[in-house]
């Protein structure tokens, strides 16, 4: 039986004599009859966080710092203080330093700059004396050279831009000292061809001009001893200061012996020792002619040895620098 049955109902034709402000409390009586299932869950509220309570922030007036700044110093966005590097929060303020400007002196300044003196100790403040370090002449001169370098390039910069023959007298000198520098690194050299190739002695069909006549199947050879002596000659003073020698018989290496040293006389009164590798490439020598030279002795020093009493060599390519 429902809990709506059990309740009485007033005869038919009746109106209800219940007293006003009863209707609630029926209400109560109703649910606490319900089983429990079908009542309704009471609503409860969130809970609520308490909240901290921010001290206002006190207005902060923006003023000078009371540092001399340094590069890399931090101004404090707030109150305009100059921070260490190492800090992150303002020394006179409290704020943070994360957004804070960075120092930079221009490079102007930084020249013309004075350095703070060292800070005196509290037992030389005492005392009244200090110990300063030993600087030599050169370094206490420095700040006065630093100075003169600057005004010096200050005043040149402002006379090069507004006097024309200045400027193209300038831009000459810088072509040339910079052609001088590149021909220093990366030096290039032109050919140099003797007027002619005498020797004291040479086999038939081996002469010596065969030394410089630009052909790599031809070859100068000579008896063994003294007289293997070869001079070329140039119809003006060159400055020969490279030289390629291929040595022996070019297709028959072992067909001859090939010079192990060559002794140089220059025109110029120096002479110089070369001593080759035994091989049928190229070999490069750097010749120390002393200057312009007329005249290159070349005298076959010791031999590598072959089933031969001859000497050979293929060719020698003369070079000058540009």
């Amino acid at each position: 039986m429902s809990p709506s049955a059990a309740l009485p109902r007033p005869p038919s034709g009746t109106t209800s004599t219940r007293p006003a402000g009863t209707g609630l409390a029926d209400g109560a009586a109703l649910v606490a009859g319900l089983p429990p299932a079908q009542r309704a869950a009471p609503v409860q509220p969130e809970a609520v966080q308490p909240q901290e309570v921010r001290a206002p922030r006190k207005a902060v007036n923006r003023s000078a710092p009371t540092r001399t700044l340094q590069p890399g110093d931090l101004i404090c966005g707030d109150c305009g203080e100059g921070n260490p590097p190492n800090r992150r929060f303002c020394s006179r303020c409290g704020a943070s330093l994360v957004a804070a400007e960075t120092v930079h002196i221009p490079w102007w300044r930084r020249i013309f700059r004075r350095r703070p003196r060292r800070q005196l100790t509290a037992a030389e403040a005492a005392a009244g004396t200090a110990r300063r370090p030993k600087r030599s002449l050169l370094a206490r001169a420095m700040p006065l050279i630093r100075r003169v370098v600057a005004i010096a390039l200050l005043v040149g910069g402002i006379a090069y831009a507004s006097f024309a023959p200045l400027r193209g007298w300038v831009n000459d000198r810088a072509v040339d000292t910079k052609a001088r520098a590149m021909s220093v690194i990366h030096p290039q050299y032109t050919p140099i061809h003797p007027f002619e190739v005498t020797g004291q002695s040479s086999l038939s069909g081996h002469p010596p001009a065969a030394l410089s006549d630009g052909f790599t199947n031809t070859f100068w050879a000579a008896a063994d001893g003294d007289k293997a002596v070869v001079t070329l000659r140039f119809d003006h003073p060159v400055n020969v200061s490279r030289a390629l020698i291929r040595s022996g018989i070019s297709g028959n290496f072992q067909g001859a012996n090939r010079p192990h040293d060559l002794h140089l006389v220059y025109s110029t009164g120096k002479t110089q020792d070369i001593a080759l590798d035994d091989t049928p490439d190229a070999q490069q020598v750097t010749l120390k002619t002393g200057g312009n030279v007329t005249s290159i002795e070349l005298h076959v020093g010791s031999l590598y040895k072959a089933s031969s009493d001859s000497v050979a060599i293929t060719e020698i390519e003369l070079f000058a620098k540009k």
